[in-house]
């Protein structure tokens, strides 16, 4: 009964190690993946802004070019009168 009893302690044990064992990695592998993620977010934050950045100064551009060509026909025009 003794030997049972210290027979079902060990195994108990064992499993309880690796229990411990298998939770420890897994928290690991979270930790691990949360920080991937946290810093690929960032990254696409990063580019996002500069995409808006670039897109805003792009569109000024369109708009300076426009009112330019504006200008230079008004000016033509008034030539012309």
């Amino acid at each position: 009964m003794l030997s049972r009893l210290l027979s079902f302690r060990s195994l108990y044990l064992s499993l309880f190690i690796l229990v411990c064992v298998s939770l420890r990695l897994l928290l690991s592998n979270v930790r691990e993946t949360n920080s991937r993620y946290t810093k690929d977010k960032e990254q696409q934050q990063k580019w996002l802004k500069n995409g808006n950045e670039a897109n805003g100064k792009r569109a000024r551009d369109v708009v300076r070019e426009e009112l330019e060509e504006k200008e230079n026909q008004l000016l033509n025009e008034q030539k012309t009168l």
